[in-house]
């Protein structure tokens, strides 16, 4: 019994400096650090064409529903979106919608990059050619502000159009019902096909995990990563944290800095974990 106890511990702690040994070989913190920097850069054009668009198209009750969606976050990129919201509100900042676009597709797609490098990182493969790169990076992060954009409308409008459908069709009444209880739910699943396309897109084809649903596991895992980090961080920095003493009035940007490096973090190691699953490893990708 002891024998096979101190095996198993032995066993155990072999495995955890396998797999940090193999984090830190793939280089996975540098990638996250450049995505997250990019991506933080990105909220600023992206919330100026939401401030932009939403006062043409939304009432003030829709407005305050955006920003009712975005308490929801955890407290820090909740307060650092918020704070960048009503600035821009107040200010309203003469820049061109087109210039506004064009900076967030360049920024948000220069992280997508480095979420790509990342994933081919794990799998042993370099870049390939920068146009190639850029017209994946612009495909994923044109996806990706579909799916925040159609999250934010379904949150905006999705009660009045389900209300409307209920008042033509009272047989579905109880279906709609039950949609509305289970929407957090649909939402996960949501970014667990998103983060499995995008692990589709980024690993390389010598990989040979060609099926989407192969990369379902990790795109699981990252999703659930993600939700559970974000629950206890916002847990931390509401009653443990004493960053504010340090930062002052960066601690919010510092803040959300450290959540969204964290999450693409977590990200990345859903791509490790897929490589786990199906045997494949720097060596055997090279050497195919």
């Amino acid at each position: 019994m002891k024998k096979s106890r101190v095996i198993s511990v032995r066993s155990i702690k072999q495995m955890i400096k396998a797999a940090s040994d193999t984090i830190r070989e793939d280089r996975i913190g540098i990638y996250a650090a450049s995505a997250s920097f990019f991506l933080i850069i990105s909220f600023i054009p992206f919330i100026m064409i939401l401030v932009t668009t939403a006062g043409l198209v939304l009432s003030d009750n829709d407005v305050k529903q955006i920003e009712r969606l975005i308490s929801l976050l955890p407290e820090a990129p909740a307060k650092f979106i918020g704070d960048e919201l009503q600035f821009l509100i107040d200010q309203k900042p003469a820049v061109p919608l087109s210039l506004t676009a064009l900076a967030l597709l360049w920024t948000a797609s220069r992280g997508m990059l480095a979420v790509r490098g990342g994933v081919k990182s794990v799998f042993g493969e370099s870049s390939g050619t920068y146009i190639m790169e850029r017209l994946q990076g612009l495909v994923i992060t044109a996806f990706f502000i579909v799916i925040i954009v159609a999250l934010l409308v379904v949150s905006v409008f999705g009660q009045t159009l389900l209300s409307l459908l209920g008042d033509k069709l009272p047989a579905l009444q109880p279906l709609l019902n039950f949609i509305v209880d289970i929407s957090p739910v649909i939402f996960f699943l949501l970014f667990i096909l998103f983060f499995a396309i995008v692990f589709r897109i980024f690993t390389p084809r010598s990989a040979n995990i060609n099926s989407l649903s192969r990369h379902l596991p990790g795109a699981a895992l990252a999703a659930a990563g993600w939700t559970l980090y974000s629950f206890l961080f916002s847990i931390y920095i509401e009653h443990f944290s004493n960053v504010s003493y340090v930062y002052g009035s960066l601690t919010t940007l510092i803040v959300f800095m450290l959540w969204l490096y964290a999450c693409m973090t977590i990200l990345l190691l859903g791509a490790e974990f897929n490589k786990f699953l199906y045997g494949n490893s720097k060596r055997s990708v090279k050497n195919q």
